[in-house]
């Protein structure tokens, strides 16, 4: 954890990923669907691959920040 409080969590915006199409599919399904975080999650995903696109290496430790991009493109694990 980067912050010690859920005042300073820090999600990604509309600015920082790509557009969500949400598909509601109700076709032989039953039962609540959740709409809170998952989202997020795949988003982390696609930052990732963006990095990796962008520099050529992977990050796989999350949250993704700069001093892990910088070790990531020297090498570092």
């Amino acid at each position: 954890m980067l912050n010690d409080n859920l005042e300073s969590y820090k999600i990604l915006g509309p600015k920082d990923m790509p557009h969500i199409e949400p598909v509601l599919w109700t076709h032989g399904q039953t039962g609540v669907k959740g709409v809170g975080e998952p989202p997020i999650v795949a988003t982390w995903g696609a930052v990732a691959c963006a990095i990796y696109n962008a520099i050529g290496k992977p990050v796989r430790d999350m949250p993704i920040t700069p001093d892990r991009v910088l070790n990531a493109m020297e090498g570092v694990s």
